[in-house]
């Protein structure tokens, strides 16, 4: 799911909150007419082995996804992100249930 960078890290407290895992994402920012350049990527790591209790993995998705929106904002905190036609950077979070992982 997209998320404006400016709301994304309250998407993904808000999609921890619900259980389900973070396992990465991407920032992409507008260029022109096209859909957007990706300009910064990350992936929860370690991955899920099966093994790591499911609300640690959560836990330590969201705070990866956080340093990582955190991050972003700091790059693009000048507007140096924002197209002429005012859009901001656009956020992906990758999500998953425990199922989805688990099998």
């Amino acid at each position: 799911m997209f998320w404006p960078l400016s709301v994304a890290s309250s998407a993904a407290e808000a999609i921890a909150s619900a259980g389900m895992a973070i396992c990465g994402g991407e920032i992409y920012v507008a260029q022109g007419r096209a859909w957007g350049n990706l300009e910064l990527e990350w992936a929860t790591e370690p991955g899920s082995d099966g093994n790591e209790n499911w609300v640690d993995y959560v836990k330590r998705g969201l705070a990866q996804a956080l340093f990582a929106l955190n991050r972003a904002s700091a790059l693009f905190d000048h507007g140096d992100a924002i197209d002429s036609a005012g859009s901001e950077p656009m956020c992906f979070l990758a999500i998953y249930n425990a199922g989805d992982l688990r099998g």
